[in-house]
């Protein structure tokens, strides 16, 4: 047998043949640390030029400023985005979700999605079913059936079987029966969403196990639309001034806490310069050398519904990984303009659109230890009347409770527009729809 791979190593043929690559099929990531992607400037990802001039000093030329090109068409009417961002309807809390053993992080979840008045109203319209083109399990089907029983049923809980029972196809290193990470749980589901929400349509999306496949060549659906975001990173030169830009898409925001305590100081944290220098500098072509400069982060593309992550957590060599349990302040209403890149566009450009944002969900974290404690959700009806989740448990819960909570994860949804004019189609819809 050598004999023959020895003769086939020098076989002037085989050498000379053409070896063709395809694109994976599955994802080699699990699907926790895959956010919402978003090519905003694929002539500077395809080269890797800009991040590599600015980051790893490589000696090449400081890049210009770059502005997005225009996208695709969307896959979804933005506008009609714009009329689903307040409750078309008022309906009742909705019923609780059955622990289904260490579940309660993927129950506060999908009690907090299933409260956000755009997602809601698309999953009510039954939007995505009726023209899924996924073979095999579908995440988005999943979340909308369950978010139409939500919204419909007079049972006081729901058992989420079937979402328990798939929970290594939204991130393969979860296990039964073990308690995991409701923002790990949330960025993975997101991901599957958007596969499917792209599946046939553009160039991409899921694999027929609805794990994932090729990642979209487009980025318009509306999913994307609703927790799609981008970021934009100015590095300045402190000799000569001259600054570039890039922008990187983000699936809302991870805030530290450290000397922050409230939401406001952490955002303005986050959106800070911060020095570059040592071995971080990077060259620059108007001064022809490597230069120590400053760096700063602020929001560009804003999307309808922000995340914000509360990074409860902190790592001490002598101590290792613990909580940070000190109290948070955040207000029901967010106003973003103060950390934000001009005008703030909504994803794929166009007018500007209101900056203010308000609280609709919180994602809470009982207990003094990162990987023992217990999730719960207090979300706001379109009642307007908040209610505290509690696995299968559901009562009413006042306005000072909801902003007083030991927070993980704020859902923010942007303020409706003055002009609904997508609200009526939508209403028509949703009523065809039952």
């Amino acid at each position: 047998m050598w004999d023959d791979v020895a003769a086939a190593a020098v076989d002037p043929d085989i050498l000379s043949r053409r070896v063709r690559f395809v694109p994976a099929r599955r994802a080699s990531q699990p699907a926790a640390t895959s956010a919402l992607v978003r090519v905003l400037n694929p002539g500077v990802a395809s080269t890797g030029k800009a991040r590599s001039d600015v980051r790893n000093g490589d000696g090449g030329a400081l890049p210009a400023s770059q502005s997005a090109p225009a996208g695709p068409a969307p896959l979804f009417p933005p506008e009609r985005l714009l009329g689903m961002l307040g409750w078309s309807s008022v309906r009742g809390a909705g019923p609780g979700l059955s622990n289904l053993g260490q579940t309660c992080f993927m129950n506060a979840a999908l009690q907090a999605l299933a409260h956000l008045p755009p997602l809601a109203q698309l999953c009510l319209s039954r939007h995505h079913s009726r023209g899924c083109r996924v073979l095999g399990w579908c995440a988005y089907c999943e979340l909308e059936a369950l978010i139409v029983e939500l919204h419909g049923s007079a049972a006081r809980s729901l058992a989420p079987t079937a979402m328990a029972g798939k929970l290594r196809l939204i991130a393969r290193h979860f296990r039964p029966d073990r308690p995991q990470d409701a923002h790990e749980f949330l960025l993975g589901l997101l991901s599957r969403m958007r596969s499917a929400a792209a599946e046939g349509k553009c160039g991409g999306g899921g694999a027929a196990d609805g794990v994932g496949g090729a990642e979209p060549k487009c980025c318009s659906s509306e999913v994307d639309q609703l927790f799609g975001g981008s970021l934009v990173s100015t590095l300045t030169c402190g000799v000569c001034g001259g600054s570039t830009t890039a922008r990187e898409s983000s699936a809302g925001l991870s805030l530290g806490l450290h000397k922050a305590a409230t939401v406001e100081r952490a955002l303005r944290n986050f959106t800070a310069s911060e020095p570059v220098k040592g071995d971080d500098s990077f060259w620059c072509a108007a001064c022809a050398a490597k230069v120590e400069g400053t760096r700063r982060l602020r929001l560009g593309d804003t999307p309808h519904v922000l995340v914000l992550q509360l990074k409860r957590f902190r790592y001490d060599c002598a101590r290792g990984a613990s909580k940070l349990c000190h109290a948070v302040q955040y207000e029901e209403e967010l106003d973003l303009a103060a950390v934000c890149e001009g005008a703030g566009l909504a994803p794929g450009g166009g007018a500007p659109l209101p900056l203010t944002y308000r609280l609709c969900a919180v994602v809470a974290h009982e207990g003094r230890e990162l990987h023992v404690g217990h999730f719960h959700c207090l979300a706001r009806a379109s009642s307007g009347v908040w209610h505290r989740f509690d696995d299968d448990k559901v009562r009413q819960a006042s306005a000072r409770q909801a902003v007083g909570a030991e927070a993980y994860l704020l859902f923010y949804v942007r303020t409706p527009p003055p002009a609904r004019g997508a609200a009526p189609a939508f209403a028509a819809e949703a009523a065809a729809a039952g």
